[in-house]
């Protein structure tokens, strides 16, 4: 019986994709598409073509990856912690498109706004051209948050290229 995360990603699996194709082959792998001719003469003589004809499909996929760390991982109450979310498209040859990386400001803590932006990333994507935006009633607003507790964030970039990194920092206090 699956649970969790497996039961959800089966179920937006089945119902995304009921007729799923699989290729069998790895990202930026070559497939090949085969046809000839076959025919019969009007005495029902079978015959084949003399030639048949072929065309390479690259396989692209992109495979994104998501990690987060918290420092320091034992915090009273009134100090500091830093989470910072890593993500890269796997991918030696497909870009990912419309990529959101999405956190929850967790429970008991209150955001640390760090100056102009909410955030800081190093190895971007896109040269800065994420999109930062925030949530706590159902509505996501784009920039700095108004309130500092019980909300989520959320970065959008465009683009990912294939082997494109970046890492989203922010910080909250324990209350």
């Amino acid at each position: 019986m699956k649970t969790g995360i497996g039961m959800a990603a089966a179920v937006v699996v089945a119902l995304l994709a009921p007729l799923p194709a699989h290729a069998g082959v790895a990202d930026c792998g070559l497939l090949t598409n085969f046809a000839s001719v076959t025919y019969q003469n009007t005495a029902g003589d079978p015959y084949s073509a003399s030639y048949a004809v072929t065309f390479p499909i690259r396989v692209a996929t992109p495979n994104l990856m998501v990690a987060k760390v918290a420092s320091p991982t034992l915090q009273g109450a009134g100090g500091i912690v830093t989470f910072c979310i890593s993500f890269q498209n796997l991918s030696f040859c497909a870009s990912a498109i419309d990529v959101v990386v999405t956190d929850r400001v967790p429970d008991n803590m209150n955001f640390l706004p760090l100056g102009p932006n909410f955030y800081a990333w190093t190895n971007g994507p896109n040269n800065g051209t994420e999109q930062e935006q925030w949530n706590n009633a159902g509505t996501w607003t784009n920039g700095e948050p108004v309130t500092y507790a019980n909300f989520s964030l959320r970065w959008g970039y465009p683009r990912l290229a294939p082997r494109e990194s970046g890492v989203i920092c922010f910080r909250a206090s324990v209350l």
